[in-house]
């Protein structure tokens, strides 16, 4: 077997085993993290959790801009992503945060 043709068997079980994490986290976000609105917490958990993304994409946009002078695409949209999040949750008033409606 030539070295490319183990490279590529590599990288698709590596693919294969990433795909399958994806997945794992995504039912266990939907089966646990949602059922968690329930909690009088969780509301104010997500806010610190959001605050927390904005800050540190915050800080990583300012590293990007004038340490490295230089912007990744990927970090670009998760930054969007970020203050999608915090916007929305600025927008919905705290007493319909926690009621669920």
């Amino acid at each position: 077997m030539s070295v490319s043709r183990f490279r590529t068997i590599l990288y698709t079980i590596v693919a294969i085993v990433a795909v399958t994490g994806l997945a794992d986290a995504t039912y266990l976000t939907v089966q646990a993290l949602f059922a968690a609105f329930g909690y009088p917490r969780a509301p104010k958990f997500l806010a610190l959790t959001a605050g927390a993304m904005f800050l540190m994409t915050l800080w990583l946009l300012y590293v990007q801009a004038f340490l490295l002078h230089a912007y990744c695409r990927y970090c670009l949209f998760s930054a969007a992503i970020t203050f999608l999040i915090a916007g929305l949750l600025i927008a919905v008033p705290p007493s319909q945060r926690r009621s669920g409606a």
